[in-house]
């Protein structure tokens, strides 16, 4: 699948995904709080949005994956570590910072739509991963996916935003 239609196809999916969640616990009586930024002052800086998904990009999936790679890279001297480990460590690391971006977006209930966003993110940072060493490319530092990554949460911040 061309990148363009996964970011369009995800995009929306994800809109309907934070629409009929959110509407659904709005419903429930749940309050969500903001934490971050709050949606006014999106609105009065084009400068926030990109700033603010690099940011959180960067800390929430770039940062825990280096990290996670780092270690594995580190442990693979000593012991052998099979495929599935590896799958299970990345599903882990998924996990993990899905349910902390989205708690630390608000409260329990951001993590039913900003940590279901955030494993989406996550999604995008894997596959521009795979895609990238797949290619044969030797990005240590993972800065494609970090770009992949950011460019979607934008994209998603804006249309969220905007609508």
């Amino acid at each position: 699948m061309h990148i363009i239609k996964a970011y369009f196809v995800t995009l929306g999916l994800h809109f309907l995904w934070t629409v009929c969640v959110g509407i659904i616990l709005y419903a429930s009586g749940a309050h969500f709080s903001q934490h971050v930024a709050s949606t006014s002052e999106f609105t009065n800086s084009l400068f926030l949005i990109p700033f603010c998904a690099v940011a959180e990009e960067m800390l929430f999936r770039w940062l825990p994956f280096l990290v996670f790679f780092a270690l594995l890279g580190f442990a693979s001297r000593f012991v052998e570590i099979s495929n599935r480990t590896r799958t299970y460590g990345i599903l882990t690391v998924v996990a993990l910072t899905s349910i902390i971006f989205g708690y630390v977006h608000g409260n329990i209930f951001n993590i039913f739509l900003q940590g279901v966003s955030g494993a989406i993110f996550c999604a995008f940072y894997i596959r521009a991963l795979i895609k990238t060493r797949a290619k044969g490319r030797k990005d240590k530092y993972q800065l494609i996916p970090l770009a992949s990554s950011s460019t979607y949460h934008m994209l998603a911040n804006t249309l969220l935003i905007i609508l």
